[in-house]
């Protein structure tokens, strides 16, 4: 039987959830409760739809630039 596996690792993560999970750490999942994603391919987003949502709702262009920063991104795939 063929395994049909993902796996990613955690960039950041909320105070609350530190007690189970850590920066960096990897967990798997099944491909079906896949509700969003993204790829990085220098500095270039595709998808990240929670992450524009959360971007959209900065109150500046200068927090939306640190935000961008901080992520790694430098410019969003359009939708």
């Amino acid at each position: 039987m063929e395994e049909n596996f993902l796996s990613g690792a955690f960039f950041d993560v909320p105070e609350e959830l530190t007690k189970w999970h850590q920066v960096g750490e990897r967990l798997g999942f099944d491909p079906e409760d896949v509700f969003d994603w993204m790829v990085i391919e220098n500095g270039h987003a595709i998808g990240a739809y929670t992450f524009r949502v959360t971007r959209e709702q900065l109150g500046s262009e200068k927090e939306k630039q640190e935000y961008d920063s901080y992520i790694g991104i430098s410019s969003y795939e359009p939708i």
